[in-house]
């Protein structure tokens, strides 16, 4: 037996308008949904082009030396212990954290049989993440203005010292990790602790790539609750979130750190015995100004004095310069700052907020850090600097076009 519908000409009507009103609601979310993969596709691909050009047209094998040969046999090392169970494995290369080493065996595992080297791998894995990192310099930048953002990106993504020292592993690696941590902190709501304690979960993350991680994001919280005036209290409540919660994810994901019955061995002592091939100092490998400041303290008013004052002045002077050898982006920071000062223009917003970032890295591995005798570690300097020359520039665009 057949059944047939007739519906009025007004009842089809009325279908035929919900039809195309449901239509017009979902197709254009689909489309932007598409759009914004591509567009975040090629955010990625540009910078990513880049830098594998780089290091595998350009760049010598091996170019730092003697990382590229370590940090993958680490790794690869770190998952058979791991699969063992034998956790003393861990004692290879102890004076770095694991994560970024483990994610370079797992770029091994998969690039391996399209016939990559372990080094070719762990170049690919560090211009991944360098590329990521490009992409969060937009996603900051366009908190004050899309236009930011993507000025923000193509500095980055250009940025010469950047492209050199993308193969950097580990620090390429925390970077993008220590950038997300401080994405986060910027969109977080004062009066919630859920993003607070997100982001400290993603810094325990960047530490386990990198130590240098921790104080320089902690730094950079710090000043920009400082530079918003925000009370004592509430401010030190904060940072101790973020600081619990990443030194956390730190000590679980550090077997290091784990107690000698599990791991059989006392991690502590093997990571002391590790880093004290790094000293800093006179009997170290490298002098930071801070280690030239006893002796021109005790050396006052002595004939030695001049002599070790000149070589405070030097060791204060030394650390900046390659960086403006290479890379216009402190050059751009610089001009913009000049500009500020000329228009007697206050620092707000992301600008001020990217400056204090710069700041906390910049003074962390200026007084702290053996920077003088690894120039690779300037690349913690750029995403903050890329931002503000960007806001800076957008600013003084608009201003003209008035």
């Amino acid at each position: 037996m057949k059944y047939r519908i007739r519906l009025s000409p007004t009842v089809a009507f009325r279908a035929i308008q919900e039809l195309n009103s449901v239509t017009r609601k979902h197709l254009p979310v689909q489309i932007r949904s598409i759009r914004g993969f591509f567009f975040f596709l090629l955010l990625f691909a540009f910078p990513f082009s880049i830098r594998f050009f780089w290091a595998f047209s350009l760049a010598p094998v091996p170019y730092l030396t003697p990382d590229e040969f370590i940090y993958p046999f680490a790794g690869k090392l770190y998952v058979q212990g791991l699969a063992s169970g034998n956790l003393s494995v861990f004692k290879v290369n102890a004076e770095q954290p694991p994560l970024s080493k483990l994610i370079t065996a797992l770029f091994i595992f998969l690039l391996g049989p399209f016939g990559f080297s372990d080094i070719g791998a762990l170049r690919v894995q560090s211009c991944f993440f360098s590329s990521l990192t490009c992409i969060l310099a937009y996603l900051i930048g366009s908190r004050a203005d899309r236009r930011v953002g993507m000025l923000s990106w193509v500095l980055l993504s250009l940025d010469p010292l950047s492209i050199r020292f993308a193969i950097a592993s580990l620090d390429a690696t925390s970077l993008f990790f220590a950038s997300l941590s401080i994405y986060i902190l910027l969109k977080a709501h004062p009066n919630s602790s859920k993003l607070y304690l997100l982001s400290g979960l993603i810094l325990g993350l960047a530490t386990l790539c990198k130590y240098s991680a921790f104080p320089v994001v902690l730094g950079a919280f710090a000043l920009i609750l400082l530079g918003d005036r925000t009370p004592i209290r509430p401010a030190a409540q904060k940072i101790s979130l973020v600081a619990a919660s990443s030194l956390a994810v730190l000590i679980l994901g550090n077997p290091l750190f784990w107690p000698p019955p599990l791991i059989g061995f006392s991690g502590y002592s093997v990571f002391i015995e590790a880093s004290s091939r790094y000293t800093i100092g006179p009997g170290g490998i490298c002098v930071t100004p801070l280690d030239w400041l006893e002796p021109v303290l005790k050396a006052w008013n002595t004939p030695h004095a001049l002599f070790y004052l000149s070589m405070f002045g030097l060791g204060s002077l030394t650390y900046p310069l390659p960086i403006f050898q290479s890379s216009y982006l402190p050059w751009l920071s610089l001009a913009s700052l000049l500009q500020l000062a000329r228009r007697k223009a206050r620092l707000e917003g992301l600008r001020f907020k990217s400056l204090l970032w710069f700041s906390a890295g910049f003074l962390f591995f200026w007084l702290l850090a053996k920077s003088q005798a690894e120039p690779y570690y300037s690349v913690w300097l750029q995403p903050p600097l890329a931002i503000f020359s960007a806001n800076s520039i957008i600013d003084i665009w608009r201003k003209v076009k008035r």
